[in-house]
């Protein structure tokens, strides 16, 4: 029994011996067979790349990374934060425009309304006359008072020109002051003219202040309250005074205000007058006084006067001084 156990032993002692063997050998195979796997060798910034090797292992110094090769047709050749941009190329350039049309919002309506007509008389021996229904004078010069309202959209400055021309061959003598005109000796046809023109209380017609509805006819009998220390006097030829009105207020026909749009369609609107300035800045006056030597004979002269009144208006600058006591007189210097 014991010499059994002992061949057993050695048996089993051989057959470890022959099992490392082979396995050495198969190692030493394996580190001698050729690979054939193409490789994309990728050097770190610090290592060096020999290129795909075939039969034989690559050669990498430095930190690298090796993957697959990609498929032709797919192969990436950025890496990150390395993108090749296109060369620089000239390239078409592209634009669009848009036009806009920029209309004028013009309503610069001028409307200045003035006296039809004119009724002044010399009346040297102070006769009453009757100057309407229910006013009667007995001043030496008698007239009416003459109005002048604005009804445009902008300010404007209204100039008078009254023309004064003696019909008796230039026997009238046209004097500075009404004191001069009554000391005048008896064989001199003195006479103080002026224009007079309304104070800051406005104007009435018919009992009423006037409004955007005054006509023409109705302001060449008005009622006002004279600025009595400003009057222009009055010399033969040509007197000019001028006064300033303020805009009316205007408002669109269809009740609504301007619209800002693309085809400037927005201002082609139909503007309706509602009403004269605040304040009775729209509107005016003026008559004539005077005083005429009550020494002379008047009864030898065949004729008076004549005078023409010729208004003038634009577009007032803003700048303009009012003269004190009156409505709307421009200060002259």
């Amino acid at each position: 029994m014991r010499f059994i156990s002992r061949r057993k032993s050695r048996g089993n002692r051989k057959g470890a011996d022959r099992m490392l063997v082979l396995a050495l050998l198969a190692v030493l195979t394996a580190q001698l067979m050729p690979v054939y796997m193409p490789t994309e060798v990728l050097a770190a910034e610090t290592g060096t790349v020999s290129g795909n090797t075939i039969g034989k292992e690559p050669s990498v110094s430095g930190n690298a990374s090796v993957k697959e090769e990609e498929p032709e047709g797919e192969k990436k050749t950025d890496t990150p934060g390395e993108k090749e941009l296109p060369e620089e190329e000239e390239r078409e350039t592209v634009s669009s425009a848009v036009e806009a049309v920029v209309p004028l919002y013009n309503y610069d309506v001028t409307n200045v309304v003035v006296p039809a007509r004119f009724a002044v008389a010399l009346n040297p021996y102070q006769m009453p006359i009757r100057i309407d229904d229910t006013k009667v004078s007995a001043e030496q010069v008698v007239s009416r008072n003459y109005g002048i309202i604005n009804k445009s959209s902008t300010d404007k400055l209204v100039t008078v020109t009254l023309t004064v021309e003696d019909l008796n061959e230039g026997r009238i003598l046209f004097v500075d002051s009404a004191e001069e005109a009554q000391n005048a000796g008896e064989d001199i046809y003195a006479l103080y003219l002026a224009a007079v023109p309304a104070d800051d209380s406005g104007i009435r017609v018919g009992g009423e202040s006037a409004d955007q509805n005054t006509s023409a006819a109705e302001l060449s009998d008005v009622d006002m309250t004279a600025a009595e220390d400003r009057p222009l006097v009055l010399r033969e030829g040509e007197n000019q005074f001028t006064f300033k009105l303020s805009r009316a207020v205007y408002c669109f026909e269809d009740g609504s205000g301007l619209e800002l749009d693309e085809d400037g369609s927005g201002h082609r609107k139909s503007l309706k007058l509602s009403g004269l300035a605040s304040g009775e800045g729209g509107a005016t006056a003026f008559t004539f006084k005077g005083v005429m030597n009550p020494k002379a004979d008047w009864g030898k002269l065949l004729n008076g006067l004549r005078i023409c009144a010729v208004y003038t208006y634009r577009t007032a600058s803003g700048d303009e001084k009012i003269a004190e006591g009156t409505g709307a007189v421009v200060e002259t210097e």
